[in-house]
């Protein structure tokens, strides 16, 4: 089954790998795992819509980067067989916060 690996921002004053539970100002993530056979597509989901997809390379390593998120965002990397049966990894949970801090 596919395992997502890291999930990094590349946006604004925090970037790097982020850890499942945090926020991010970044709307697009690069989103990369392992887990999967060569060649094998691998499609990225915030809830049930896919966001992105890759292939995996030859050691079925990938890495995707989303669609635009917002709000609160669970990703899952998804793959099926050629039977079509599909496996899912474990989700990454976070929450996409776009909006300038409020001065007070």
């Amino acid at each position: 089954a596919p395992v997502i690996g890291t999930v990094s921002d590349n946006v604004g004053a925090t970037q790097g790998n982020l850890t499942s539970g945090g926020t991010t100002d970044d709307t697009t993530l690069a989103v990369s795992g392992s887990g999967v056979a060569a060649g094998a597509t691998v499609e990225v989901l915030n809830g049930s819509t896919v966001v992105g997809t890759a292939t995996a390379a030859s050691d079925g390593t990938w890495s995707a980067t989303t669609s635009a998120l917002s709000g609160s965002v669970s990703l899952t990397a998804r793959t099926a067989d050629a039977a079509g049966n599909q496996a899912s990894s474990a989700a990454f949970i976070t929450t996409v916060d776009t909006a300038a801090p409020t001065v007070t």
